[in-house]
């Protein structure tokens, strides 16, 4: 979103101010919280940090102009205060990371199935373009 000029028309000026590529842009709080959480050693967050998450995400979700309208960003709006809150049980945890799952495991086979493609195919179109230079020398 923050390298999307479309998206930056569809949101409030309250999520893009200061602006990126300023840390305290709400946008780029998101992207710094993506990173934080992908790459920890240990996988542990103060609770700080996460109610300062919970409190980010949510306010982007909110967005009056677009987002807070949008049904998706309203469930995961809904889902952040229900884990906030704790009132979320272990199951519909469970059943969220089983969701989570099911909506990467298509990327992750049509980018293997990508490489797939471009491991097989790439060597035949060098081979190809080499062979017409050689030849038009």
């Amino acid at each position: 979103m923050l390298n999307c000029l479309h998206f930056q028309t569809c949101l409030s000026p309250l999520c893009l101010f200061p602006s990126p590529p300023d840390k305290q842009c709400p946008l780029e709080k998101v992207r710094q919280i993506g990173r934080e959480i992908r790459h920890t050693a240990n996988c542990k967050i103060t609770d700080a940090d996460l109610q300062d998450y919970f409190h980010t995400l949510t306010t982007l979700l909110a967005d009056p102009i677009c987002l807070q309208h949008d049904p998706s960003a309203v469930i995961a709006c809904t889902r952040l205060r229900d884990l906030q809150s704790d009132r979320m049980s272990i199951t519909e945890v469970g059943d969220l990371f089983k969701e989570f799952n099911q909506m990467l495991n298509p990327s992750i086979k049509a980018g293997g199935s990508f490489i797939e493609m471009a491991e097989r195919s790439v060597p035949k179109i060098i081979e190809k373009n080499v062979y017409a230079l050689g030849a038009t020398s």
